[in-house]
């Protein structure tokens, strides 16, 4: 039961920062690479 609730959180930080990295987005372009590299990964996966 701890994977599971580690992969909860795991995904629940990755929410929270998708969230984060969005509302910089539309406010100015100041996001880390590596942030923004996933965030574009789990973007062509969600299409």
């Amino acid at each position: 039961m701890k994977i599971f609730y580690i992969l909860m959180s795991l995904s629940a930080v990755i929410g929270v920062l998708r969230y984060v990295s969005h509302r910089l987005a539309t406010h100015q372009r100041v996001i880390p690479n590596p942030l923004a590299f996933v965030n574009t990964q789990v973007h062509r996966i969600n299409q």
